[in-house]
Formats: C-alpha cells, structure tokens, sequence
C-alpha cells in the first residue's frame, strides 16, 4: 500500500458509514466499571517531562501486569468507538481516521476543522495508547495483535521522517514546530506498540514489520520488529543531530546541544527506556549502547557505493544526507551528549568501557588525519573535557600520544600572524599563573589545544589522585618521552609547552619530584646558543622557582642552573660583539625573573641571594650606557624589596645576612665605579640610595662609607644630588648621621650648594634639608618661613637675613666662618664647566645661583685678611679669570655672553663691601670696569639689552635713593672716569666713547636731578674736557642733559660747587683753547647763565691776559667769542 493512497480523501471517507460505526454510544450499564487510564500528552518543549513521567508509569505497570482496562466506549476523531469493535470491526476505520487527522496536522490551514493542531495530535496519541494497551492486555489473541501490527506499520509509512527538519522548532507555535512534534508523538506511540507485542507475544511468529524490516537473509528473532524500530529512530534522532551540527560552527560546537528541542532529548531517554526494559533479562542496560555505537561504527566507515544493488523489499535505515564526508568529529559531539545524558541518569556504570573504546575509536579517526586543524583540535579538546572522568582517563594517553609529536606547534588558529607569538608567556609569573589555571582545570575560551589538553589531564589527574594507578601510568609514559635527542629538538615554543606541562602536573602532585625531573631534562638545552631558546628556559625555570618559594622550598638547586646561565652571558656579553643583542636579550630575561622572584617573596630565607652573582658586577663594567638603566633599575627595586623584609623582620636571620653580604660583594664596588662616570645614568643613585638605606639596617661602618662616597668630589653630581634627594626623606637617616658622623650638616650643605650649581634640575628641596640642624636654624634666626618647594636660593636668602640680623661683632664672625665652610672648595666643582664653557644649561645655572648668593651674601663672603675665603676664588673664575687679560687672545662670545647676563649680581655684592678700604675689591671692580665696559658693548650686547654696569646702579636711579647707593655710584663713576677719561700729554683713550656712553645710559636713568648734581663734581670735569679736546654729539648731549640737571637741582641753593668746577676747567685750558672754551660754554643750557655770570670776571681776565701774552693787540675774534657768550647768558648787559 503507497502513501498516496491514504491522501485520498475521497476513498477515505466513504468507509465511514452508519454501518461501520456507532454514531451515538450506548448507555451504560451500572454494573460496567470503568478504570481510568492516564494517557500520554503529545510531546510539548514546556511538557515533556511529564512524558517520562507516564512511560515510566507504563514501564512499572508491564512489569507488575497491573494494566488498566479500556473503558467500554472511546471518544476518538470526533466519534465514539466501542472497545470491542477497535479489536475487528472499526479497526481499519480508526486507522484511516487517524490518517486523516495526520494530514490535518500537516496542513497549513486547519481553522474550519473549529480545534487546534494540539487537539488533533492529543487524538493521534490517545489512539496509539489504546492499541497499546490492547495489546498488553489479556483481551487481545495473537492474530489481533498481528492485524494491529500491520495497520502500525502503514502508519509509520505515512508519516513523514523525524530527520525531515529545515528551520528551526523552538517556537512552539510554528507550523514546522507542530509537524515534528506530531512525529515524534508517532514514532514514539509505535515503538510502545512494538514494546508491547514485544513483552505480550516474544514467541509469536514475525510480523510483516519484521519482514519488511529485516532483510530475507538476516537472521531473526523474536524482538526483531522492535529493535529495527529502535534501530530506526536512533538512525533518525542521530540524523537529526547531524543536521544540528551542520549549522553550527566548531568554535560554538561545544556548548551546542545535538538535540534541537528538549523533547527530542527525552525521547532518547524513552528509546532508551523501553530497550532498557524490553531486554533486561537477556542483555541489560547495554543492548541500546550496542545499538548506538554500531551505527557510530558505521558512520567511521567509508559510505557503500551508490550503485550497489538493493533489496526493494528492505527499509533503508540510514538516512544519505549521514554519509558523503568525515564524521569523526560528528560521532565524538554526539557521544559526549549521550553520555551526558547518561551520566544524568545514573547509567555510567554501564556505559564506563564500551564508551572508552567508541570514543578511543573516533578519536583515532580524528587524529589520524592528514591535515587537521587547530580549531578541530579545540573542539576535540573541549568534547573530551565534558566527558565522565572514567572515561577521561581511559583517553588520555591517545591525546597524549598526538600532542607530543606536535609539541613544536604553536597551535595558533592562524599561523601567519602574531597570535602565535602572543601565545608564548612574558613573564615567569604569567607562566606559573597560567600553569595554576591549568591545574585547576580552568580553560578559558581563546585556549589552545594543547592548554586545553593540560587542563583535562590535570583535572583527571585530581579526581583520581596521585596515587592511582592512572597518574603512575601517566607520568611514566610522560617523562619516557622526553629524552636528549627529544629535548634539542623543541623550538621557544617547544620548551614554553614542556614547561607548561611539567608545571601544571607539579602544581597538581608530586612538586619535588617532577620539578626534579623537569630540571633534569632541561639539562640537555644548557648549552643552546639560540637566544630564544636560552629565554624561554630560563622562564620555565624561574617559574619553578616561583613555585618553590609559594611551597616554601628552598631555590638552591634550581638557582644554580640559572646563575651559571646568567653569567655565562654577562661573560659573552662584553666579548662577543657580533652577538651581543642575543646575549643581551638572555641576561635582561633573566634580571626581570630575578626581580620577580624577589618580589614574590615575603622573605629570603630560601636562598634567594644566590641569584645574586658575580654577574651582575660584569654586567655594570659592560653594559653600555643604554643598557645599565635597567639593570640598576632592577636592583634597586630588589634592593628596596629586601629592606622592607629586615624592617619588617626586626631581626637580623641567617638569610638576610647572606642577602647582604651578596649585595655588597657584587654590586657596591662597581656600583660606585659606575657612579662615578660623566655619563652615569641618574637611576644609579636610586640603587645607591636603596644600598645606602640597606646598609644604614644592616651594618653602620657600610652606611656611614656610602655616605661619605655620595657626597665625595669624584661622584657625578647629578647621582649625587638624587642620592640625596632620595636618602635624607627616610625617617631616620639624618638621626643616623649625626650619630656615626660629627660633621653630616656641612658636608650635606656642600653636596645640596655644588648639586644646586651644576644640576640645573636638581631633584634636592628645601624640605630635604629642614631635617639638618644647621638649615632649620638658619630659617629660624632669619625669621623667614622655608617654602614648600624652596630651593637653595631661599637658603641664601636666609643667610643674608640672618646676617643682617646679627649685631654682635663675634656672632658675626662666627656665622660668617660657618656659612664660609658651606662654599669655600665652591670654585673647584665649576672650574671645570667654565674653562669648557659647556654644558650650556650648566654654565647657565653657575652664573645664576653664584651671582645670587655674591649679590646678597658678599659681606659674608669676604675677609682681607683670610685669602682662602670663597669669594675671591668666585670672582676669579666666573668674572676676572686670568685670560681676560690676555690682550693677543679675545674671550669667547659664549663667555661674554654669560657674564654680560648676570655681571651686575656680582658688582652690587662688591658695592656691599668696604671697596674704598679694601684692596682686593677696589682691584676687582677697577678690573670688572676696565674689562667689562668696553667689551661687553662692543661686541656681544644687542641695541636694547643695558649694560651690567649700568644695572648695577639700578638703586640710585629712583627718588631719594640711599646714601650707600649714591656714594657706590660716585665710585663706579669715578673708575669710568679714571679708566677712561683721563688725557694722558692731550692723547685721548681709545674707549672713551664706552665711556661717555656709560655715563649717558647712567645719566638718563636717573631720576632724582640732586644724584645728577652730586655726580658733577666727578663727571662735570671730565665730559668738559672731552667736549673740547674730543667733540662728539653724545658728550654734548650729555653736558646738556647733566647741566639741565644741575640747573634744576640748583635753583635755590648754593652753586659755588659748579662753578669752582668750571673755573678749575677754564684755568687748566685756557691757554691755546681760549676760543674754544668760549664756543664750549655757549653750549651750555641758557639756564646755566647765573654759573656764566660768577665765573664771568675770570673769563675776561682770561681774555685779557691771552691779548697780553700774544703781545700784537687786541683779538677781535677771540673777543667776538667772548661778547657772543656774555650776550647769550645775558651777562653784563
């Protein structure tokens, strides 16, 4: 009979007659009794668990022949059937009305049939479970059961297959949803059925299901019909898996359920039930695992030939959409979820063996492909960890088997790119970290293969114990492996994955003795010269370290391999240039582990100084400029590190000490020869500044020696400013200065002045320096408040303060032979940067900081009768040096150029001095005047920068300034005049025009006309006598501008003193220059005519006896001069 038959509707509905069936039930009698019958619901996602609940009812029911009874009549397709009648008479008519509730259900508009699709499908259900308990009951012969199983049968061929599925049926309400829900609803009621006749007849002859079923040559028994129809739906719910995975990628794979809808999942648990039952007596649970791996066996096969010959009589199971590509990986996905589901329901007992090998099976398949691919690796990987842990530990040694031929892989999903690179740890505690998520059994989704590996042989491992006979087994086959040949093989790569496994196993058990193992083998890479190789050992072994130290185990025997290591290359590293980056890249890789084992340490009582060698001294003589920022770096942090332990100890243990005595053997002598260089890089001074601090906690005769070597002249200043810096803010340290050394406060206050002078961005504060006594009490004296970010000019200023402030002349005398000590050996530290003039920036800060301190503190600077005090030794160096007087050899333009910039600091702290008294000075500012004036304008100054010798006179140029100020500007002026203004036999000074414009600038800045008429009795003279021997515009201008001055100064006070100037003038000149002098006073402002009138008499006596001393008469011309002056003074009119 085809499908296409039962479609027929017509033929169909002519069978349903009033002859054929009941159309109103009959009334019952009272004596029927009616047993309720709990009948299945049709499979729903929300429901279906109730499902099993009922099959396990039935199941219970046949083994206890407890059956209910059928009630005398049934509601079926809308009709109302009579028990007796199902069995004979309306049998077929049932079954052509289910059919057409099958394609009800199939259609897509059912809405005039006035119920839901669920309604027909509760029908289908209902009727399915009442042949069923027709059959199980004692109601039913032989020959019905036989005529039953042949209308199943037409009905299985009408419904469509369970592996028919194209979208998805998570929407209960979808047409697709309902269609396979209503088959699985059939499948399952027939294989009840067939369990049914099953248990009722399990010596009845063959059905036709079985005839059909089996094929004629195949040997049959009496559960034949029933377990082809097993056979059947797990090749379909197998199918249906399939597809599953085909749409699926193999990153989402493992968390992907095979079963589309839960329903399907509780329908492997009825299959599984109902064989479980039906064949409890003969073969047990395992008859369906038999089943299911059979065809797993057969999915590993390679696919019949599709022209083979085949028995039409023979009901194909296998569906082809199956065959056709590789389904190793399929059959793995698959059997993880049934033994899942397995493992759920309490039946791994059973499953244990048989699983082991199915899965060993596939796994083979897998891994003996050719060309397989990381991401099939992660999936494999990842199927194996869901699997029970018996059975995980039954493969564990065929993945083993693969990824120890690929232990050179990087197991990248690209290879070309940087992945693979990015996989290898950076640090030995990312390694360690790494290992410890390995033994925990954490994966994490971006692991490898090979990770993922690592984490189920871990995690087996303790589920099992390190005791069992699985681990013992494991590590023999593991560490058989790895023999020398096996280890000069691995690549960085290689090595990191070797590493990664003996770790995570000696993070698992047995640390000692598979560390001991690993090192063992590691041996046999020793000698490497590939950098990366030499690399990635050392990390593997420092992260043993770091696991010893987390398991208190002394590092002795693994240090020794690392330290020989490490100066292996510091040897090679200044011998082997051509190599040198390789051997660089080894030692830094090494000085970063060693820094993190320190740092992961809570003491160093596990022989942790051994790690402190002799190369780290090699490395401090070799190491390039470049290169040594980093290693002292390190050490400082280890260092630092280390005195937080003996602080925190508060004791000094047999460990510290040799940390201490390895710190100072190999690292404080060429700790201080590097120190020591021009080219120092400044962390330097951190490590001498943690050895210092070390030394201070451990042993005073190091401390006080460090200290007096920090603060020592052959010490680069820059280390030296931030060894300070970094030292005098610990709590304690000067407290422990002035303990072991009696004069910490000046040597503290030389190094702080000579770090301020040559360091342009010295670290050191005044804050630094409050904690020294003799600071504190400057500022205290002063009565200044220290800024919070002071610097050492606020230091001078205090002092200058603090002088002025000093009344007593033996309290003077003492602070000034004290302040003295802080500079006097000042001119050695600069000597050098002026002679060199270089480094710019330094010379700079020279001038700054000595001009400022000369400025304000000269008086406390200077004493004739010490010659050694420090401010003569300034002068000369940064102001007079001696080739300033070396006419045949010019200053350098740099030179003038700085000093032209802070030249007039320097001569206001001279004019604070007794200039007239003392020698020295009145030498110096002669000097400063006979060098500086012409040559700084004559070469280096711009048109708008004033001269520093002007600046100098800055404080006479206001109103009323001080009479200090007023008489150090008199002698300033007359240091001009005297250099420059003075006519030796009428020859006139090459300079003069310097001259007379020093005195114009001067002139022009001030503002108070009495300073001007003070200066005449210096200057009057000397311009008067210019402007006639030497006539140019600037001296007129600036006889007019004095003059001006003078007249408004002189308005109504005594003039007596000019006019004895200018009569002392004409007196000197009035022979040969007679007529000049006249043209000379006519120049003068008209104001000037009440000088003119008093001195008026003496000029014509002057021309009177020049006529006489001519002897030839009167001199009209001269004459002319003199009556021309009279009447433009209005004198004598």
């Amino acid at each position: 009979m085809s499908m296409m038959e039962f479609e027929d509707s017509e033929g169909f509905h002519h069978l349903i007659s009033e002859e054929n069936m009941l159309m109103t039930p009959p009334r019952e009698s009272d004596s029927d009794v009616l047993m309720d019958i709990e009948f299945s619901e049709p499979y729903e996602c929300s429901t279906c668990k109730n499902n099993t609940a009922e099959m396990r009812r039935y199941l219970k029911s046949v083994t206890s022949e407890s059956f209910p009874q059928i009630p005398h009549t049934v509601e079926l397709f809308d009709q109302v059937f009579i028990k007796g009648h199902l069995k004979q008479m309306n049998r077929i008519n049932a079954f052509m009305m289910m059919r057409q509730w099958m394609n009800v259900i199939r259609s897509t508009d059912y809405t005039s049939y006035g119920k839901s699709k669920l309604e027909f499908r509760q029908d289908i259900v209902k009727f399915l479970e009442i042949i069923k308990y027709i059959i199980v009951s004692d109601g039913a012969d032989g020959e019905t059961c036989e005529d039953l199983m042949n209308e199943v049968y037409g009905v299985l061929l009408y419904t469509d297959r369970l592996s028919d599925l194209d979208r998805d049926i998570s929407d209960p309400e979808e047409y697709e949803s309902c269609c396979f829900h209503s088959r699985l609803d059939i499948y399952v009621g027939i294989l009840k059925i067939l369990h049914a006749v099953e248990v009722k007849s399990i010596d009845s002859p063959e059905s036709s299901f079985q005839r059909k079923c089996v094929p004629q040559n195949q040997y049959r028994d009496p559960g034949s019909s029933f377990l082809s129809m097993v056979q059947l739906m797990v090749w379909e719910l197998v199918t249906l898996a399939k597809k599953m995975y085909t749409l699926a990628s193999l990153q989402d794979l493992p968390t992907k359920s095979p079963f589309p809808c839960p329903c399907v999942l509780e329908v492997w648990k009825h299959v599984k039930m109902l064989v479980d039952h039906a064949h409890q007596r003969s073969r047990g649970e395992e008859l369906f695992y038999v089943l299911l791996f059979d065809i797993i066996k057969r999915l590993l096969q390679e696919p019949d030939p599709l022209d083979e010959e085949m028995d039409s009589d023979v009901f194909e199971c296998p569906p082809g959409v199956l065959f056709g590509e590789d389904n190793a990986e399929f059959c793995l996905w698959i059997l993880v979820h049934i033994s899942k589901m397995a493992t759920a329901h309490n039946t791994q007992q059973n499953f244990g063996q048989k699983v082991v090998e199915i899965i060993s099976t596939v796994l083979k398949s897998c891994l003996s492909k050719e060309s397989i691919t990381e991401a099939q690796l992660r999936f494999l990987v990842s199927m194996c960890h869901d699997l029970p842990t018996d059975t995980r530990a039954g493969i564990l040694i065929l993945l083993w088997e693969f990824f120890y031929k690929k232990m050179n892989s990087s197991f990248s999903l690209n290879t070309k790119s940087i992945e693979s690179v990015r996989r290898l740890c950076k640090s030995a505690g990312q390694q360690l970290e790494l290992c410890c998520r390995i033994s925990n059994g954490e994966s994490k989704v971006d692991d490898n293969s090979y990770i993922r590996f690592l984490c189920i042989l871990c995690q087996t491992l303790q589920e099992k114990g390190s005791l069992s006979s699985e681990w013992k087994q494991m590590k023999g086959r593991i560490f058989s492996k790895f023999h020398v040949r096996r280890m000069q093989e691995l690549t960085d790569t290689g090595l990191h994955n070797f590493f990664c496994l003996f770790l995570s196993l000696a993070i698992t058990a047995d640390t000692e003795d598979i560390i001991l193992r690993m090192c063992k083998f590691s041996d046999a890479v020793l000698g490497s010269e590939v950098s990366s190789v030499r690399v990635c050992l050392q990390r593997g072994l420092f992260a043993a370290v770091l696991l010893y130290i987390q398991r208190n185990i002394s590092v002795e025997s693994l240090s020794e391999k690392l330290v020989s290591i490490f100066n292996m290359a510091s040897i090679d590293l200044g011998q082997d240039e051509l190599r040198r980056y390789n051997h660089w890249t080894v030692v830094c890789a090494y000085i970063e582990h060693v820094a993190e084992v320190f740092e992961r340490s809570i003491d160093v009582e596990l022989s942790q100084h051994l790690f402190i060698g002799e190369g780290f001294g090699k490395l401090m003589d070799t190491c390039k400029t470049s290169e040594v920022s980093g290693l002292v770096i390190t050490l400082q942090e280890i260092l630092s590190k280390f005195r937080d332990i003996i602080k925190r100890g508060f004791v000094m243990t047999a460990g510290n000490s040799a940390m201490y005595s390895a710190v100072m053997s190999n690292i404080a002598s060429p700790l201080r020869t590097l120190c020591c260089s021009q080219t120092a890089p400044e962390p330097c001074a951190d490590l001498l500044a943690a050895l210092c601090l070390v030394s201070m906690e451990c042993k005073t005769e190091d401390f006080v020696s460090i200290f007096n070597f920090s603060t020592s002249d052959s010490v680069n200043k820059s280390i030296a400013s931030r060894f300070l810096s970094q030292v005098l803010s610990v709590e304690g340290f000067v407290q422990r200065l002035s303990e072991h050394c009696p004069s910490y406060d000046v040597t503290l206050i030389q190094a702080w002045v000579a770090s301020s002078i040559l360091v342009p961005q010295t670290p050191l504060r005044l804050r630094d320096f409050l904690r020294v006594p003799a600071v504190s009490e400057m500022f205290t004296n002063s009565g200044l408040d220290p800024p919070e970010d002071g610097q050492i000019i606020h230091f001078i200023q205090a002092i200058k303060k603090t002088y002025d402030k000093t009344t007593g002349w033996k309290e003077r005398i003492c602070l000034r032979d004290k302040v003295m000590q802080y500079f006097v050996d000042i001119h050695k530290h600069i000597a050098p940067v002026v002679q060199a003039l270089q480094p710019a920036d330094i010379l700079q800060n020279v001038y700054t900081v000595l001009g400022y301190l000369v400025k304000h503190c000269a008086p406390v600077l200077f004493v004739q009768s010490k010659p050694d005090c420090p401010l003569p030794n300034i002068l000369t160096a940064l102001v007079v040096p001696h080739f300033m007087f070396n006419a045949d050899k010019p200053p350098k333009s740099a030179f003038l150029n700085t000093v032209g910039a802070y030249l007039h600091q320097f001569v206001i702290g001279l004019s604070k001095l007794e200039y007239r008294r003392a020698t020295y000075v009145n030498r110096k500012l002669g000097d400063i005047v006979s060098i500086y004036l012409p040559k700084l304008w004559s070469s280096s100054m711009g048109p708008s920068r004033q001269h520093p010798l002007v600046l100098s006179l800055k404080s006479t140029f206001i109103k009323n300034p001080s009479d200090t100020d007023v008489a150090f500007r008199h002698f300033m002026l007359e240091l001009v005049c005297e250099k420059f203004l003075q006519f030796d036999y009428q020859a006139y000074n090459p300079h003069q025009q310097y001259a007379i414009k020093y005195l114009v600038e001067v002139v022009k800045h001030t503002t108070d006309p009495k300073v001007i008429e003070s200066d005449c009795r210096i200057i009057l003279y000397p311009i008067l006598k210019v402007e006639l021997l030497m006539f140019s515009q600037q001296s007129e201008l600036l006889l007019l501008s004095v003059m001006e001055s003078v007249c408004l100064s002189q308005r109504d006070s005594d003039i007596s003193n000019i006019c004895t100037i200018l009569s002392k003038f004409i007196a000197d000149h009035k022979k040969g220059h007679l007529e000049a002098l006249f043209n000379l006073l006519q120049k003068l402002p008209p104001r000037c005519g009440p000088y003119i009138s008093q001195i008026s008499s003496q000029l014509q006596h002057c021309l009177i006896e020049n006529e006489s001393f001519r002897g030839v008469g009167r001199d009209n011309t001269v004459r002319s001069k003199y009556y021309n002056l009279m009447k433009h003074f209005n004198v004598g009119s």
